[in-house]
């Protein structure tokens, strides 16, 4: 027979006990077409597919699949399934599945077809859930491509995020991929948010943000005036030769003779080289080398508060803090 969605006179299949039956378009007492999609076959080839829907004279649900060139599919739905099939497929719900719809908390489009009630995968708790943005501000949609293929030379996927704020003053982003190269969504993620994480969205994606989030879009926005802020190490000591004191934390730890000449040579390679952990051997080559370069480290640790200067057996010298100077205290 003739049918306005799909043509065909009889398909066989099993029912959910196993047993041979067979459908036929005649007898059905209402049908509701949905969207043409693709799905992905073999080596990623993009085959067109159409659903129908049916109700039979009995009250049974049947979903019709049928695909170009193939043997019509044909599944037998639940009431459960075919409300959610029904609502997906952005059509009004038979009086039959209001109660269904309620009991199963399914998602639901309002007339315009903007989803009130959303099917949805809880990204934190790991499970499906129903989102519900009932008075909810929203902020979106934003869309960019992702996971870059260098062997197909193109994005492998589209993003499509939006941002809700609920009336409880918690955040929710709604994040959906679609595969490029076929009309494929993977579904919905939902995460919750922190004011922080919900104003870098808003501020990153250009969006004013709410003046109560604004102490923390202040600190993502570029100051040209601000000056470079490096991350604090542990200090440094520091020497000045002219005065002979060595200092570490503001605090003079070794005060050094003029003529103590081998000691003020270890002390101003350090200061030259800004105080890295070691430092090759300072000392011109000469035979008794070794011992005056040992000699004056032994003498500059005589006396030396917070850090402690050794030889490291390679003609080098370091320096560290000493072992129960953890908190660099003096």
């Amino acid at each position: 027979m003739a049918n306005s969605t799909i043509t065909f006179d009889r398909v066989t299949f099993r029912d959910r006990a196993g047993n041979f039956c067979w459908f036929a378009a005649s007898d059905a007492e209402a049908e509701w077409a949905g969207a043409e999609t693709s799905i992905i076959e073999g080596f990623g080839e993009c085959v067109p597919c159409m659903q129908t829907l049916y109700r039979l004279k009995n009250g049974t649900w049947v979903l019709v699949h049928r695909e170009d060139n193939r043997p019509t599919n044909v599944e037998l739905k639940s009431d459960s399934e075919a409300a959610t099939w029904l609502i997906e497929a952005g059509h009004e719900l038979p009086e039959a599945l209001q109660a269904v719809a309620e009991s199963f908390n399914v998602a639901r489009r309002t007339v315009d077809g903007v989803f009130a009630k959303r099917s949805v995968y809880d990204s934190d708790q790991n499970r499906n859930a129903v989102f519900d943005p009932t008075g909810c501000q929203h902020w979106g949609p934003i869309c960019y491509p992702e996971d870059w293929s260098p062997m197909d030379d193109y994005y492998l996927w589209q993003v499509e995020e939006r941002m809700y704020r609920h009336p409880s003053n918690h955040w929710t982003l709604i994040r959906e991929k679609t595969f490029i190269e076929a009309p494929m969504s993977s579904g919905e993620d939902a995460s919750r948010m922190s004011d922080e994480q919900a104003a870098h969205w808003l501020h990153s994606n250009g969006f004013e943000v709410p003046a109560d989030l604004m102490c923390f879009a202040e600190k993502l926005t570029f100051d040209p005036a601000a000056k470079s802020q490096a991350p604090a190490g542990p200090p440094k000591p520091a020497w000045d030769v002219e005065t002979g004191r060595l200092t570490f934390s503001e605090t003079v730890i070794r005060q050094v003779r003029p003529n103590a000449t081998n000691v003020i040579l270890i002390l101003t390679a350090f200061q030259e080289d800004g105080w890295p952990a070691r430092i090759d051997n300072p000392f011109p080559p000469s035979a008794d080398e070794p011992t005056k370069r040992r000699d004056a480290v032994k003498i500059l640790n005589q006396g030396l508060q917070a850090i402690v200067f050794e030889c490291d057996g390679r003609e080098g010298i370091t320096w560290k803090l000493r072992a129960d100077e953890s908190e660099y205290p003096i």
